[in-house]
């Protein structure tokens, strides 16, 4: 199964800790052939580094879909960074796969 554990470093100086799966990936992917990108998230340099920040977005407004959520690109410009952590075992609720703990 696809988990990506990832925490999101805000201008503003707060961090939201973030577990992706197989829906933020195909998000990914989606956006990715829209914009005329190669969606692997294995090619180096920008293309893993806006494969981590779709992710996190995707996953962080998965329920905002149909009610609204800024772009990609509004979202984008509030984030320093999004960090992968991958140091320990992902526990995924799969009744709330956006839940991840509290920061």
């Amino acid at each position: 199964m696809f988990v990506l554990k990832s925490v999101v470093h805000y201008v503003d100086g707060h961090s939201v800790d973030v577990v992706s799966d197989q829906w933020s990936l195909g998000q990914w992917a989606r956006y990715a052939n829209t914009h005329g990108m190669n969606g692997d998230p294995k090619d180096a340099g920008y293309l893993s580094i806006l494969f981590l920040r779709y992710c996190a977005y995707a996953t962080l407004f998965r329920d905002s879909v149909a009610t609204g959520r800024p772009t990609f690109e509004t979202w984008d410009k509030t984030v320093i960074e999004v960090e992968q952590v991958d140091d320990e075992p992902v526990d995924v609720d799969p009744t709330n796969p956006a839940a991840s703990g509290d920061s």
